[in-house]
């Protein structure tokens, strides 16, 4: 399944050049084919017997989360070890994210960088010096994640959602979980390579009036049409997009003019 083919209703280009400001040495961004998503800001409730809302999904995270944790435990310790004599700080990166209704929960992740390092920005972008060796390569395949398997099991989380944000970076209160991976994280799996493009000092606003927006309309559309057969595709296509950078397209970003 081709992760664009999910229903999120893109319109399609073969290229685009726009400007992060209107200034004379602004940053262009370049892509060469994939998806167009433009914004939105009204969002269509979920039907009541929706997949994304139902118990059959909640038993299908129990079950896929019971299941990959036993079957990653042995590598996880590994990476425990390995994160443990390569760096001072704790193994776990632990964080108060924003959940289903606006509830707060603590997510787990596999520390990737350098203790104390919440005490600085909190958009992360390729390259930045916070990051550890070992970090960069479970940030390059995902594996950092691998500890919200608890997450999944206690209820905070379910396997296919919008990535749960940080509580100053969300102001919708969603009926359904977050999720590790979902259509944006998905299509946005190159965030940080992007967000290498913006200058340090309009970070936050471009992350809130550009990427924030595209994200959620991505989430909620996916989220309104999802069934079981397209959460299962989706699984897939983040696991070999993991693994290969082709697998799914770069998303076109329709910049404004001005920020």
């Amino acid at each position: 399944m081709n992760p664009s083919s999910v229903p999120l209703q893109p319109r399609t280009t073969n290229s685009m050049e726009k400007r992060l400001d209107g200034s004379s040495d602004a940053i262009k961004l370049h892509s060469i084919s994939g998806t167009l998503y433009t914004r939105t800001s009204a969002y269509q409730p979920l039907e009541e017997d929706a997949w994304s809302l139902s118990d059959g999904k909640r038993l299908f995270d129990l079950v896929c989360a019971a299941f990959g944790l036993v079957l990653f435990f042995p590598f996880m310790v590994l990476i425990g070890l390995v994160i443990a004599v390569s760096s001072s700080g704790p193994i776990f990166f632990r964080q108060k994210r924003m959940g289903r209704w606006g509830t707060l929960f603590t997510i787990y992740k596999f520390r990737t960088m350098v203790a104390e390092a919440e005490k600085g920005p909190c958009i992360t972008v390729q390259g930045d010096c916070r990051i550890t060796r070992v970090g960069a390569i479970l940030r390059k395949f995902k594996l950092d994640e691998l500890p919200q398997f608890v997450n999944v099991i206690k209820g905070d989380m379910s396997f296919i959602g919008p990535r749960p944000k940080l509580p100053h970076h969300e102001s919708l209160h969603m009926p359904f979980r977050p999720g590790i991976t979902g259509a944006a994280t998905l299509a946005f799996r190159c965030e940080e390579e992007l967000l290498r493009l913006v200058p340090e000092h309009e970070l936050d606003l471009f992350y809130a009036r550009t990427i924030k927006p595209l994200k959620a309309k991505l989430d909620w559309e996916y989220m309104q049409r999802a069934t079981w057969a397209t959460d299962l595709g989706l699984l897939w296509c983040t696991a070999t997009a993991c693994l290969s950078s082709s697998t799914a397209p770069s998303p076109i970003l329709e910049i404004p003019e001005q920020i």
